[in-house]
């Protein structure tokens, strides 16, 4: 979850730097190495973690003595889709939101949730770009299979 939400947050470091001020430095990089470390790096951080996940959680059933193949895989699947749900859209949407609005909390307390409701579409898209990149990559390596060339 920690790994998660700063993936989160880096989708969102222009806001942080302007709120926290051992961030500042973050203004003098370049406008192209900036987009990377907004766009780029969280995505690759998630997919990182996200294809880790199936590999723990496969072991996970062996060790819980599912040993049949069909038992294993829906015990994934239902755990893996878990997973997606609460890491990749909330904890991600819910910190990318809080990063935007950071600055005005201390100001505001009372209006957090109005404030969180009114960011919270914007902090979406970043989940909508995940899965549009992880769809288009996964259509392209079953389309290629590349793993068969190989």
């Amino acid at each position: 979850m920690f790994l998660v939400s700063i993936a989160g947050s880096l989708s969102q470091v222009v806001y942080l730097a302007n709120v926290i001020p051992w961030l500042a430095w973050l203004d003098a990089l370049p406008d192209w190495l900036l987009a990377t470390v907004q766009g780029a790096l969280p995505l690759a951080m998630i997919a990182l973690i996200t294809a880790m996940v199936p590999l723990t959680l496969r072991l996970l059933a062996n060790l819980q003595g599912q040993h049949l193949l069909q038992a294993v895989e829906k015990s994934v699947q239902r755990y893996f889709f878990a997973f997606l749900f609460v890491q990749i859209f909330l904890v991600v949407s819910l910190s990318a939101g809080i990063a935007t609005i950071i600055e005005q909390l201390p100001n505001m307390p009372q209006s957090v949730p109005a404030t969180l409701a009114e960011s919270l579409p914007k902090a979406s898209n970043y989940f909508f770009l995940y899965i549009t990149i992880y769809t288009i990559g996964t259509v392209t390596t079953s389309l290629l299979q590349i793993k068969t060339v190989l």
